[in-house]
């Protein structure tokens, strides 16, 4: 097939006009084929990288802590732990998953597995009904084997949701603009956008982008079948949108305290800097071409750049200006819809910038942030790549000395598409070598594993913490690595794991006490000094046994690698001594600790973390007030 005949196709405005007819042609099959196969890959690599149950990142256990710890009610009310923001609808599906299914890595991350599988389906509907042939196959390839989403669908995070929503309501957008005389897509809308809202924090800005352009193409047409039906779900949806985010709106916002550590820290590359206007430029060109476009990878010396060139080369050849026809029909009303429906598709990015410019949401520096416009971002580098190829074989055409040895368009997009399947089979194989992000965390998981069964086996374990209600260090539990530890007491230690208390009345001899404390020394600190020397006088102490996990990652600002201590304190009833009795009068001696430790919060510049004082409180049985350090 020569390329004049194609570009037609490549396009595929072929589809705009008879978006329900089945392919006709064997190489429209093979296509179809191809964008079907490129599911099952991506369905493949995305279970087989939730199968290897890679070790939870450091984020990923600061929102299982509050996910295990909580009530559904507390869950969805209180700040999360160590400054996590989730949607509401995530955070209730995490709940449900896991007292349904029990606490462990794969339960815990089942919610974006499926959010990612679903997303594949949609993505794969999407492109077929706006580009179809080859582009199509090649925008779905593009995601299915393109690394962060594979990794974002075996994480404890909301990102592989915010891609699915992106996705729902762009399809349903999509569908609407090419067939105006079926209103169906608009009720969905009413429907999937708020509920959307409740799992993913930027699917307003897509919802946003979705309402506006729909609006404006309900409005401008003049011959549009029954107008006020239309009109009024455009409104229900406006409405519905618009009642959940006020609704939703304290979710949107971090705490007071932490607002300034996101905006002007974490955050900060992630907004223009309007302060200095020479240097806008430059931003929306870094922004562009740096992590937030890494598809399928980061290509080295290039960054996103690559990708970014196709997407720009995929907006001209859908705008007509290189050569290729912006439809096949040459109805202005056809024109009319493969121009909004760009616009639906850059709607996104634009509303991305306007909150970025607001400072209410980052745009770029981290793709995760940016996972709403993965299916944009590849349906137009599909789309960019493919016209690429085909004017790559226009122009051989024109020298006859070389077009024997340029390969057709469709064979090299069948030959990109093999190079699309190596990526993900070696993809594969990275994870099979190498089942975790960096060998620290394998280290200290597997540590955890055995310290844990370990613990529990040869006696009663407690953490002061949790199960005594006592924090000899102020803000030591919003410390790096606690978190860890907590998540990983939480998933593998099995009292921990049911959320069982201490089993008090196997204490004996033979089944001491032991204290666990983790990366503290309780000697060094006198008022937990104090509590030792105390349960040295009322237990018969055996001695204690230091655990040290080195970790090899570099630190920033030169510093040492960081050192993961448990310090395991064991203590036994003395010969003679009732443990029952021995246990009330240790607990009526921590009471009054726990009150004094509530008198230095109170004094403390630093005090403990939210999370942390709303425990104490409960233990307490009395207000603490919030003395949070500001960052």
């Amino acid at each position: 097939m020569n390329a004049q005949m194609d570009a037609p196709r490549v396009e595929g405005w072929t589809r705009v006009d008879n978006i329900h007819q089945p392919p006709v042609t064997e190489t429209d099959r093979l296509w179809l084929g191809i964008g079907w196969g490129f599911v099952a890959l991506g369905t493949l690599l995305r279970l087989d990288r939730w199968l290897l149950g890679f070790p939870l990142w450091i984020d990923e256990s600061r929102l299982a802590v509050s996910v295990f710890e909580r009530d559904l009610v507390a869950l969805l009310s209180e700040p999360l732990a160590y400054k996590q923001l989730a949607p509401p609808g995530f955070l209730a599906l995490e709940w449900l998953a896991t007292r349904a299914l029990g606490f462990n890595e794969w339960v815990l991350r089942l919610i974006p597995l499926l959010a990612s599988i679903v997303a594949l389906l949609l993505m794969r509907g999407l492109a077929f009904q706006l580009i179809g042939g080859a582009g199509a196959a090649l925008a779905v390839g593009l995601l299915s084997v393109s690394w962060w989403p594979i990794r974002f669908g075996s994480e404890v995070k909301p990102y592989a949701l915010d891609l699915l929503v992106s996705l729902a309501l762009l399809a349903l957008a999509a569908r609407w603009l090419l067939d105006p005389s079926r209103p169906r897509p608009l009720w969905l809308l009413s429907v999937v956008g708020p509920l959307g809202l409740t799992l993913s924090f930027p699917a307003l800005l897509t919802a946003g982008a979705v309402g506006l352009v729909l609006m404006a193409a309900a409005l401008g047409s003049a011959c549009l079948p029954r107008r006020i039906f239309v009109l009024v779900a455009l409104g229900l949806f406006a409405v519905t949108i618009l009642a959940t985010f006020g609704f939703l709106l304290p979710y949107y916002a971090p705490e007071p305290s932490d607002a300034a550590f996101y905006y002007d820290l974490y955050w900060s590359k992630a907004f223009p800097p309007w302060d200095q206007p020479a240097k806008l430029p430059g931003w929306l060109l870094e922004v562009h071409t740096d992590e937030g476009f890494h598809y399928p990878v980061q290509f080295p010396g290039l960054g996103g750049g690559l990708t970014f060139t196709l997407v720009c080369v995929g907006i001209l050849a859908w705008v007509g200006r290189l050569g290729w026809p912006l439809c096949v029909s040459r109805h202005s009303s056809s024109n009319a819809t493969a121009g909004s429906v760009l616009v639906l598709l850059l709607g996104p990015f634009a509303m991305g910038l306007i909150a970025a410019g607001l400072k209410r949401y980052p745009y770029g520096e981290h793709i995760r942030t940016m996972q709403y416009l993965a299916g944009p971002i590849c349906l137009l580098a599909g789309l960019g790549l493919r016209c690429i190829l085909v004017e790559a074989e226009r122009r051989a055409g024109l020298l006859p000395r070389f077009a024997r040895w340029v390969p057709t368009a469709d064979h090299a997009s069948v030959g990109v598409c093999g190079l699309f399947v190596l990526f993900g089979l070696i993809s594969h194989g990275v994870d099979l070598v190498r089942p975790a992000r960096v060998p620290a965390d394998q280290r200290r998981r597997d540590f955890a594993r055995w310290f844990w069964v370990e613990q529990e086996r040869a006696g009663v374990v407690v953490c002061p913490h949790t199960d005594l209600g006592l924090i000899f260090r102020p803000g030591h539990w919003q410390t790096a690595f606690t978190e860890e530890y907590l998540c990983y007491r939480m998933l593998y230690a099995p009292r921990f794991n049911r959320g069982l208390p201490p089993d008090w009345e196997s204490l004996s001899s033979e089944r001491p006490l032991r204290v666990v404390f983790f990366n503290e020394n309780p000697e060094e600190r006198p008022v937990s000094a104090n509590w030792l020397a105390e349960m040295n006088h009322r237990w018969d102490f055996r001695g204690v046994w230091e655990y040290v996990v080195s970790d090899d990652m570099k630190r920033p600002f030169g510093r040492d690698p960081a050192r993961h201590v448990y310090r395991v304190y064991e203590y036994a009833p003395p010969p003679g001594v009732d443990p029952a009795a021995l246990v009330n009068e240790q607990f009526r001696s921590d009471q009054k600790l726990r009150a004094q430790l509530a008198e230095m919060f109170r004094e403390h510049p630093f005090g403990p973390p939210d999370w942390v004082r709303r425990r104490l409180e409960r233990v307490l049985n009395q207000p603490i007030p919030n003395l949070r350090r500001p960052f």
